[in-house]
């Protein structure tokens, strides 16, 4: 029974030792197996790392290339077009200046027109003279208060200064208040539709009324220049609408 029992137990210890050394060969080969995994993970990251540096300065490289095409491509596309934008201009120009000299060049031959010229500034000179009279009659009428006064010479000193004060006041004012309408229309006039079309449509209802001056006239009794001066304000008015149209659909 003993000898049983001593030869079970060196079986056991000669499983217990076999699988210890099995477990210890495990672990080796375990830890063996670890350090090639780091080694590999390792190698593989620096593959990655050096793949990646590599794709970066070939997509830097193809970049920089693909920006000295572009700013090429773009210094020539620039040069071509204001050459061409040049040239249109100076077409557009010539056209506008020739037709507008053989327009002023018609318009010295036309007695009609001539003689709508000569009226429109003539009764402008007038408008300004009546004008300038009733504001010095109105402060001529405003500074006879001044006769109260006793004595003559500071009477007629007062009286003249209340006549230029009051002729000025009754002037200025309505320039003062059309001063900011006119230059807020000025303004918006260069900043709007100053541009090629408002030059062809004041230049081709100049050479209409120039060319057409008496059946114009026929039509419309009218001075000329007066004409001209409302055409260009209504094309101002249907521009600054149809503007006002595209601004509010989003197209500026």
């Amino acid at each position: 029974m003993n000898e049983i029992k001593r030869k079970s137990e060196e079986t056991v210890q000669a499983c217990k030792d076999e699988y210890e050394g099995k477990k210890q060969l495990l672990d080796y080969y375990t830890d063996l197996e670890k350090k090639k995994l780091a080694e590999c993970n390792h190698k593989t990251d620096e593959l990655d790392k050096l793949i990646d540096e590599y794709a970066e300065q070939k997509f830097k490289k193809h970049k920089s290339d693909l920006e000295k095409m572009y700013r090429k491509k773009n210094r020539e596309l620039s040069v071509a077009y204001t050459a061409r934008n040049t040239a249109l201009l100076s077409q557009l120009f010539s056209s506008i200046i020739y037709a507008a000299v053989v327009t002023l060049l018609t318009a010295a031959k036309s007695e009609t027109f001539i003689s709508d010229i000569k009226d429109f500034f003539i009764s402008f000179a007038n408008i300004l003279m009546s004008i300038s009279n009733t504001t010095i009659n109105a402060g001529k009428s405003a500074a006879v208060i001044c006769y109260r006064i006793d004595n003559p010479t500071a009477q007629n000193i007062l009286y003249w200064i209340m006549t230029m004060l009051i002729a000025m006041l009754l002037t200025g004012l309505p320039v003062l208040i059309a001063y900011f309408p006119v230059k807020k229309y000025i303004l918006w006039y260069k900043e709007e539709i100053c541009d090629s079309i408002s030059l062809w449509v004041a230049v081709i209802t100049l050479a209409v009324t120039i060319f057409l001056s008496d059946e114009v006239k026929i039509l419309i009794p009218i001075n000329l220049i007066v004409i001209n001066i409302i055409t260009h304000l209504t094309y101002c008015g249907f521009r600054a609408y149809y503007r006002g149209c595209k601004k509010n659909r989003g197209y500026y």
